[in-house]
């Protein structure tokens, strides 16, 4: 079972990825600085208006001060906020990394109720966090599915939570309970961010799995 699989590698390169974190901070530092350096000189993020990125935490390659580079030079900077209940994630615009607050998972998300939403056909670039990726584009999160929902083209998704098993996700049948939610379109560039050892030879992918389109290597 494919779910089985990407749960083996997840594992296995979260232990590497925090065991780099602990043991090569120096190291760490300057691979971000490499990648930080790469994404800036990267034409899909000079010409982009608005960019969508995930905001770094614990051993994750660091975004925060990509973010504070592109408000810095005026590129519209949207970040992910996720409600569990629903099991959905949406992106809102942020202005400085003090509008974010710490979820219950330790991750910074916007909060308060003046959030602007911004829709994903909105955005021009966007940028992936990920536990491993292949050279096609193939990309392990962390298991929720929320990046896969939100940039998919799907025009249906079900935000349920199923028992774990070879499932289909999106499988109406499977599901207890439906929400239906009308998508629009992404058109914009997904750039995933990885350490090498994060790169695999092949990623389990499934049917609604959404692929990065660049991989930055550090």
């Amino acid at each position: 079972m494919k779910w089985k699989a990407k749960n083996i590698i997840r594992q296995e390169i979260i232990e590497k990825r925090n065991l780099f974190f602990e043991q090569n901070p120096e190291e760490k530092n300057a691979r971000d600085e490499f990648i930080f350096n790469e994404i800036i000189n990267n034409k899909q993020f000079i010409n982009a208006n608005t960019i969508f990125t995930y905001v770094s935490f614990g051993s994750e390659i660091d975004t925060q001060r990509l973010i504070n580079y592109a408000l810095s030079i005026g590129k519209n900077i949207c970040v992910p906020k996720v409600f569990n209940k629903q099991k959905v994630m949406k992106a809102y615009k942020i202005s400085s990394l003090k509008e974010l607050n710490k979820s219950n998972y330790g991750i910074l998300e916007p909060f308060g109720d003046n959030m602007k939403e911004v829709l994903k056909e909105n955005i021009d670039l966007a940028i992936f966090p990920g536990i491993a990726f292949d050279n096609k584009g193939g990309r392990i999160g962390y298991g929720g599915g929320y990046y896969d929902k939100f940039f998919s083209d799907m025009d249906y998704l079900n935000f349920v939570e199923v028992e774990k098993k070879d499932y289909d996700f999106f499988n109406k049948e499977q599901s207890n309970k439906v929400v239906n939610d009308v998508v629009s379109k992404f058109s914009g560039e997904k750039i995933g961010l990885a350490y090498q050892f994060q790169l695999i030879d092949d990623v389990p992918m499934e049917k609604y799995d959404v692929k990065v389109d660049y991989l930055i290597i550090g």
